[in-house]
């Protein structure tokens, strides 16, 4: 169950990471048109 939640943690982590790269990318699209 401990692997589990520090499993969890870690997607969690990679999706916030995953969101900021898609916010960034998003503004950078922006910015050149």
């Amino acid at each position: 169950m401990n692997l589990y939640s520090e499993t969890f943690v870690i997607v969690q982590q990679m999706v916030m990471i995953a969101r900021l790269i898609i916010q960034q990318h998003v503004c950078i699209d922006q910015l050149i048109r």
